[in-house]
């Protein structure tokens, strides 16, 4: 026999084991349920991705809500500043105001934050003059 024969006869038995395995990877019973199983990992794969990027997408979006709801607020407590300091000069002008217009009666109003002068003006209204309305004797004849 030729050299080229002897190798050829070495190889033969682990060509067929190997072309033998081959086929009978392709062609048994499981092959069609392993690529089916294949087939749903490459799938699932593709949603988990599809998952993973709508979840970034809803993280982008409610981290841009809060961006939002922030400059919100941040607006509201300015305008409310704005709206105290506006309420504060109308004060300061009615202030101004009754301390020229009635020097003797400013006194009592000088403090904004004195809660007593809040339950003290619930005396009898005051005359045109500021002072107290005289009782007319009218009024005394009914009080009998």
């Amino acid at each position: 026999m030729s050299p080229n024969w002897e190798i050829v006869l070495y190889l033969a038995p682990f060509a067929g084991l190997i072309l033998g395995f081959g086929l009978g990877r392709v062609t048994a019973p499981g092959a069609a349920r392993a690529r089916r199983l294949q087939a749903e990992l490459e799938g699932a794969l593709k949603d988990g991705e599809r998952v993973r990027a709508e979840l970034a997408a809803s993280r982008e979006e409610q981290a841009a809500y809060r961006g939002q709801v922030s400059d919100h607020m941040v607006g509201t407590v300015d305008r409310l500043r704005d709206l105290a300091l506006q309420y504060r000069a109308v004060y300061d002008h009615l202030a101004g105001g009754a301390q020229h217009l009635c020097p003797e009666r400013f006194a009592a109003i000088q403090d904004p934050m004195d809660t007593d002068l809040l339950t003290a003006g619930a005396g009898p209204p005051a005359g045109a003059d500021g002072a107290e309305a005289p009782e007319s004797p009218e009024h005394d004849e009914n009080r009998a």
